[in-house]
Parts: C-alpha cells; sequence; structure tokens
C-alpha cells in the first residue's frame, strides 16, 4: 500500500515523479506519434492550401527643402498671425505630413479608387508564376460576367464600399518612419508581385503629388492675400514685408514645379519580389506538430493521473 502511494505522478513532498511520467508516455507512446503524425499531415494540407504572398517594398527619405528657408522676428510673427507658412528655418521636413497622410482612410480610399484597385485587393486568389497570371476568386468576382459576387449582409452591397476597401488594404499595406535615421519604408503585399510593385510605385508618386498640391494651393492662397494687402498699405517699409513674404511664397510654387520627388526621395525603389515572403509553410508545419505532440503529452499524462486516483 505505502509502495502505491509513492508511485504517483506527484510525490508527498511534491517532487514530480520523473520515472512514473516517462513510463506512462511509453506505454502511450503510439497514441502520442498518431497524434503527433495528424497535427503534422493536417498542417502540411493547411499550409499548401495557402497563397503565396508577394511583397514589394520601397525605402524613403524626407527630400530636402531648399526653398522657403524659415524667417524670424516681426516677418515670421506677422506671417504667423496672416496664416502664412513660411516654413522651419532649416528648411521644412515634409515626410511627417507625407507618412500621415498615408495612414489617413481618405488618402487610402482615393488611391484605391483612382487606380481601380478594387478587384486585384478583393478578388486575388492565387498567383501562376509560370502564366505570370492572377487567378481570382469566383465567389468574389466573375470575370465571365463582370460583376461582384461576393455573399455579404445588408447593409453591405456585393460591390466594396469604400470603408471596406480600406479595411482590407491596411491588412496588407504598411508604412512606418524611423525617428532617429528619418528613413521611411513603406511596403505592400499581394499574391501578385506585379500588381504589389506597381502600387507602391503608384502610391509613391500619390503621395508626393498629394503634398506638392497642398502647398501649391497654400502658397496660391496666400500671395493672393499677401498681394491685397500690400496694395492697401501705404507704409513703405510693411509693404517691403509683404513683398518679402510674397517672394518666399513663390519659392514655394516654384519648387513644387520642378521637383517630382516634392516630399519623399527614393533611396530604394520597389522591385517586383522573385521569391515570396509568406506563409511560412515549414514554420506552420513545425508549429502544429510542436503542438499536437505537446496536447497528446498533457492528455495521456491527464487520463493516467484520473486513472490513478
Amino acid at each position: 500500500m505505502e509502495d502505491a502511494q509513492n508511485n504517483v505522478q506527484i510525490t508527498s513532498r511534491g517532487e514530480i515523479n520523473f520515472a512514473w511520467i516517462a513510463s506512462t508516455l511509453l506505454a502511450a507512446k503510439n497514441t502520442i506519434l498518431i497524434t503527433t503524425f495528424v497535427f503534422a499531415a493536417v498542417a502540411v494540407g493547411y499550409s499548401l492550401l495557402l497563397p503565396d504572398i508577394y511583397k514589394s517594398q520601397a525605402i524613403l527619405v524626407a527630400a530636402d527643402e531648399t526653398a522657403g528657408i524659415g524667417m524670424t522676428g516681426q516677418l515670421g510673427s506677422l506671417a504667423a498671425m496672416a496664416g502664412v507658412n513660411l516654413g522651419k528655418g532649416k528648411g521644412e521636413d515634409k515626410s511627417e505630413l507625407a507618412v500621415n497622410i498615408l495612414k489617413s482612410k481618405d488618402f487610402i480610399i482615393r488611391f484605391l479608387e483612382r487606380h481601380n484597385a478594387a478587384i486585384d485587393l478583393m478578388a486575388a486568389e492565387s498567383w501562376d508564376p509560370i502564366s505570370r497570371t492572377l487567378r481570382y476568386d469566383n465567389t468574389v468576382y466573375d470575370h465571365s460576367i463582370s460583376k461582384w459576387t461576393r455573399k455579404v449582409d445588408a447593409p453591405l452591397t456585393p460591390e466594396p464600399s469604400g470603408q471596406t476597401l480600406h479595411k482590407e488594404f491596411i491588412k496588407i499595406f504598411a508604412v512606418s518612419k524611423d525617428k532617429l535615421t528619418g528613413i521611411i519604408t513603406i511596403s505592400i503585399s499581394h499574391p501578385s508581385p506585379i500588381v504589389a510593385r506597381r502600387w507602391l510605385d503608384s502610391m509613391i508618386t500619390d503621395i508626393n503629388e498629394e503634398v506638392r498640391v497642398r502647398d501649391q494651393k497654400q502658397a496660391e492662397k496666400s500671395i493672393n492675400y499677401l498681394t491685397v494687402k500690400a496694395s492697401e498699405t501705404n507704409l513703405t517699409e510693411l509693404r517691403s514685408i509683404f513683398y518679402k513674404m510674397i517672394e518666399e511664397q513663390t519659392k514655394t510654387l516654384l519648387l513644387a514645379n520642378v521637383r517630382d520627388e516634392y516630399a519623399l526621395k527614393v533611396i530604394d525603389p520597389p522591385l517586383e519580389a522573385e521569391e515570396k515572403s509568406e506563409p511560412k509553410r515549414a514554420l506552420i508545419v513545425i508549429l502544429f506538430t510542436v503542438i499536437g505532440f505537446l496536447l497528446s503529452v498533457v492528455v495521456v499524462l491527464l487520463r493516467a493521473s484520473a486513472v490513478r486516483r
């Protein structure tokens, strides 16, 4: 009786009885092996069903600002009161604004609509590297009849709205800025390496154009305002200040018209990926196999412990 009480998983001193554990697992080795194999087989099948995803990535930095040098003192204060932006002294860094616009829902929705990206975003299923063609899910969009066929509940419609497109796009889009180096990394993942690179190229072009247009409109508005104020004053000194401010805004317009990389400058351009970035099939199989093994071990020990009680 005393020997039986000692031959349990946990001794009266709270120590683990490794001999009991080893003998229990050895006796149930077939169950453990079969369970582990089943998990591994399921993992292989699951990983093979996942489509290959390709990532296109670009490295950018803030474009150098050579015009619109900031002013201080009386002129800077007057400009601030008039709502005129004269820069930050060392040249205005527009990269922070560009990154925030890239992350905005409004910009992403307009970008997807402008480039007719809805079908490639929502219905793309897999990429055929041999024929270099993209296969689509007919249950989402049927090309034969040019119709959205996805099943959704009201108030959603088969044709995705801008908000739906935004939700799907942010799953495959990433943008970040290193606060220390100022380096900006943008990436887009997609079943088609061609689509991923094309979208990323277009996004870089569009964000530079977006910031350029904003600055052009602001500069034109400021010039018009300052011109009126300069014509209204009879004070020579004040008129001189207004003309100087107009000169600074004119520099902004000139810069916007001559530079393509207005806000962000490309250091490493996006490329068409030759190798998939995901799924990590080997990792999936290993993870599932380990989980299957550990789960089978726990179940075997729990059952054996319950029987001994």
